[in-house]
C-alpha cells in the first residue's frame, strides 16, 4: 500500500471483535507507520457482549494523506452488528463524498458465523416498537434483506438526498445476483 500510494481502503470480513484487542496490536498501532495522516472507522458486532478476539463478519474503512484530511465525519452500521462502516469527505466547492465499505453475510446454518448473529439480532428485536432504531419490519425474515434491501439502502438514500456522491466497495456474497434491486 506504500509504495502503491494508496489513499482509501476497504476491508471486509476482517473478523475481530476489537474491543477485546491489546493497544500495541490494535489496527490504529499496526498501521501508525504507513502513513503520515490516517483515519479509520471500524464495523464490527457489538450488539453481543465481547467473548473471543475472532468474531466472523465486520468492516474497516481506512483513508491517508490528503485524503484524511477531507474526512469530517465517520461512522458505521447503526444497529452495531457490523455491516457496514464509512467516511464522509468534504472536497472544493463543500462537494462530500460517502465512502462505504460493506460486508453481506453468506447464508449458512454455522451457529457462530455472521448470518448467525444477524438472525439472533433479528429474532431479539421481532417485536421492537416500529420507528426504534432497532425494529426489524414484519415483512423482512432474512438477515441479507434487512442489511442490503432495508438498512443499506435507507442509509445510502440519506446520503444521495443530502447531496452526497457515493462510493461503496464490500463483499456482497453474490446478493445482488439473486435478482433484488434497490429501488
Amino acid at each position: 500500500m506504500i509504495e502503491k500510494e494508496v489513499d482509501i481502503v476497504g476491508l471486509t470480513e476482517v473478523n475481530t471483535d476489537w474491543r477485546l484487542v491489546e493497544n500495541n496490536n490494535s489496527v490504529w498501532a499496526v498501521t501508525a507507520a504507513w502513513k503520515e495522516s490516517r483515519r479509520i472507522q471500524l464495523g464490527f458486532n457489538t450488539t453481543t457482549p465481547p467473548v473471543e478476539k475472532y468474531q466472523v463478519g465486520g468492516t474497516l474503512n481506512m483513508t491517508f494523506d490528503e485524503v484524511a484530511f477531507r474526512v469530517r465525519k465517520r461512522g458505521e452500521d447503526t444497529r452495531g452488528l457490523g455491516r457496514w462502516s464509512w467516511q464522509e469527505l468534504q472536497g472544493i466547492n463543500d462537494l462530500k463524498t460517502t465512502i462505504v465499505t460493506a460486508y453481506c453475510p453468506v447464508v449458512s446454518s454455522n451457529p457462530g458465523g455472521c448470518y448467525a448473529q444477524h438472525l439472533r439480532y433479528m429474532s431479539q428485536h421481532a417485536n421492537d416498537e416500529t420507528g426504534s432504531d432497532h425494529a426489524i419490519p414484519e415483512t423482512i425474515t432474512c438477515p441479507r434483506a434487512l442489511f442490503l434491501g432495508h438498512d443499506l439502502q435507507r442509509f445510502l438514500e440519506g446520503r444521495i438526498d443530502q447531496g452526497h456522491q457515493i462510493v461503496i466497495m464490500g463483499d456482497f456474497n453474490y446478493y445482488l445476483s439473486t435478482g433484488i434491486i434497490w429501488t
